[in-house]
């Protein structure tokens, strides 16, 4: 079977990357289009591959179907990778004081960091500083909008905002 596969594989290669390299340019890839092409390829024959094992796929007729699909498949998921969801971001636990009580290290470093925000937080408007500090009491978006007369995802594209703005002038991007 794998000596099946890798000859059907092998008769297609060049027409898959020259497909690769036409489709990649029609939609306008900028990057190195011979990484690209190799880095897809090789995704193909990995899942091709793994895909062919299956009984059902026998026939030299199906394989070739199966790499031609995976083509796509691969072009497609290097073309749009997948989006960060903001829910799943990594939390960073060296910031959050795990006791009840910091010991005095702790609460330098927090008063560090407090420190460092609290002029730019003086720079938001009274409004702002006012979501910001329901937010951190876990107030939830939907009261926050009923009480400031807005919809909850009008609200949550502001705080994304500011903090946005916020992030850029801590990083010194103002």
């Amino acid at each position: 079977m794998q000596q099946d596969f890798l000859a059907i594989y092998m008769q297609e290669y060049d027409k898959l990357t020259r497909s690769l390299r036409c489709r990649l340019l029609e939609r306008g890839y900028r990057g190195s289009l011979k990484d690209a092409i190799k880095q897809i390829m090789q995704r193909i024959g990995e899942q091709a591959y793994r895909n062919s094992k299956k009984e059902y796929l026998t026939r030299s007729y199906a394989i070739k179907k199966l790499i031609w699909l995976k083509s796509n498949n691969e072009l497609y998921n290097f073309l749009h990778p997948p989006k960060k969801d903001a829910a799943c971001e990594e939390i960073n636990d060296d910031l959050a004081p795990t006791d009840p009580e910091p010991n005095a290290h702790q609460r330098l470093e927090i008063q560090e960091q407090l420190d460092i925000v609290k002029p730019w937080l003086s720079r938001l408007s009274p409004q702002a500083l006012d979501i910001f500090t329901r937010l951190a009491e876990n107030a939830s978006y939907e009261e926050l909008a009923a009480e400031f007369n807005s919809t909850s995802d009008a609200l949550k594209q502001q705080v994304y905002r500011w903090r946005k703005k916020i992030r850029k002038q801590l990083n010194g991007k103002s």
